[in-house]
């Protein structure tokens, strides 16, 4: 008897129609609990699964797929279910027990991908599902190599949503790794992929320009987003998260005046909590480029006290409040709390944990 894993896998059949039916088990987009889509598929794109459920059709964009049951004529439900299954109980194992699970994962993977290939799209799906397993096989295999898996499914496979995630993968691996020149290539091409809806070419081209300005190329990351500015509508609702972004790479450049009135706009207007973040923190920058350092103090503490949804801006706002505490105020306690706070495991991997890390380290070292 499979473990939870392999339950919920089984469940996707269990749970459908008498008559065959594809299944898409996918996150609730509001948070609650996920949940089993059955119907006819209708087409895949970079924009998500469409899925005929009865009379109507629904599109389930590609962060919200978890799993697909495609109905195939020469592969039973069960079996092509199976090694998805065996892949999520691996996941609750470790060390030894695990690696050996999930190199068992692949053999059946490589088994069903033979069964597939009569389906393009069920292959291509099979495809991902053996690249991203590489990610965790890795972690306890050094031989095995995720971004050589990445890189060559991305490169057979541009036309399905299954695009989307596996270039965010690849992407933070990449990052990971140091090799910013390669992240920001994998998103480039994701931003000028053709088949990929306007909101995903965004958010790729957000991220160009904020690897950008993590090498400090404020200047090539201002020309990027000009561009995609120019591209967009006026009325467009992800207009303002370009010009809070655009306002960033200008106030590292000491371009204060050019970035006040759209970093003032976004706080005072009615975004979502990231917007909010992301405008803070900046407004923050602004405030001590300008040398108003109480000012600026203020902004990171919001975000610090209320808009810390996103890991990354929240780290970014506890680094400043780190400094500002000690150097504007004088308080040590709140700066070394602040600190203590940034160094948590919430914030691994975040680039300004690294930061603190790296700086506290120097400073030990120092004479």
């Amino acid at each position: 008897m499979f473990a939870a894993g392999l339950a919920m896998c089984f469940s996707l059949f269990a749970a459908a129609p008498s008559r065959a039916q594809d299944t898409i088990h996918r996150r609730d987009p509001k948070g609650g609990k996920d949940v089993n889509v059955s119907g006819v598929i209708e087409q895949e794109s970079p924009a998500g699964v469409k899925i005929k459920v009865g009379k109507e059709s629904v599109l389930i964009p590609p962060e919200d797929i978890v799993h697909i049951a495609y109905h195939l004529g020469n592969v039973s439900e069960i079996e092509f279910g199976t090694p998805y299954g065996k892949e999520q109980q691996a996941m609750t194992k470790t060390g030894a027990a695990r690696k050996a699970e999930l190199a068992e994962v692949q053999t059946l993977y490589q088994g069903l991908e033979k069964k597939v290939k009569g389906s393009p799209e069920a292959l291509r799906y099979i495809q991902y599902r053996e690249a991203m397993l590489a990610l965790d096989r890795a972690k306890e295999d050094p031989a095995v190599d995720p971004v050589t898996a990445l890189k060559d499914f991305r490169t057979a496979n541009s036309g399905g949503w299954e695009i989307v995630p596996a270039t965010k993968a690849l992407a933070g691996l990449l990052e990971a790794k140091g090799d910013q020149a390669g992240a920001r290539a994998a998103y480039e091409e994701l931003g000028a992929n053709p088949e990929a809806p306007k909101d995903v070419q965004l958010s790729a081209n957000l991220q160009v320009a904020r690897i950008l300005s993590r090498d400090n190329k404020y200047a090539d990351a201002e020309q990027k987003l000009k561009a995609v500015a120019a591209g967009m509508k006026p009325d467009d609702p992800q207009q303002t998260y370009v010009q809070v972004a655009l306002a960033q790479t200008q106030v590292a450049q000491g371009k204060v005046k050019e970035a006040e009135a759209p970093l003032k706009a976004a706080v005072k207007g009615t975004g979502d909590d990231h917007l909010k973040s992301l405008a803070y923190n900046a407004l923050g920058d602004y405030y001590q480029q300008n040398k108003q350092p109480d000012e600026a103090l203020w902004q990171y503490l919001r975000v610090d006290a209320v808009y810390n949804q996103d890991r990354e801006e929240h780290a970014r706002a506890l680094y400043n409040l780190w400094k500002l505490f000690e150097a504007v105020r004088g308080d040590q306690q709140r700066s070394n709390e602040c600190l203590q706070k940034l160094e948590d495991k919430t914030f691994a991997g975040t680039d300004y944990q690294a930061r603190a890390i790296k700086e506290t380290e120097g400073a030990k070292k120092a004479p």
